[in-house]
C-alpha cells in the first residue's frame, strides 16, 4: 500500500510539473482540477471542447481582453474562429493556427 501511495504522489508531481511548463499552469495554480476539463475518467481523458472552455472563458470577455492583439485582427473575434484547442494547447506549446492559412 505504501508503494502505491508513493507512486501516486510521484505521478501527481510529474503531472503538475508538466502542467507548469505550458498553459495548464494557470489552471493548476487556480486549483482547477484535471477532471473539470478532461472528464472523470483520467485513464481515458477527453479532449476539451469549446463548450468546456467557454464555461469559464466566455468568448465576449476573450474578445475584450485580447482586442489589443490585432494581428491583423483579433483572433478571438472571427466568424471562423475554430476550436479553442487549435491554438491553446494546455499541455504543449501554443501554436498560431491562423498562420496555417493566413501568411
Amino acid at each position: 500500500m505504501r508503494k502505491v501511495l508513493t507512486l501516486l504522489a510521484l505521478l501527481c508531481t510529474v503531472t503538475t510539473v508538466q502542467a507548469a511548463d505550458f498553459g495548464a499552469d494557470k489552471h493548476v495554480q487556480k486549483g482547477v482540477q484535471c477532471v473539470i476539463c478532461h472528464g472523470a475518467d483520467m485513464n481515458k481523458p477527453k479532449e476539451p471542447t469549446d463548450k468546456v472552455c467557454l464555461q469559464c472563458h466566455p468568448r465576449e470577455q476573450l474578445i475584450e481582453k485580447t482586442k489589443h492583439l490585432n494581428k491583423p485582427v483579433n483572433p478571438h473575434n472571427l466568424s471562423h474562429n475554430g476550436e479553442c484547442i487549435l491554438c491553446h494547447r494546455m499541455h504543449e506549446a501554443p501554436v498560431n493556427n491562423c498562420a496555417e492559412c493566413h501568411k
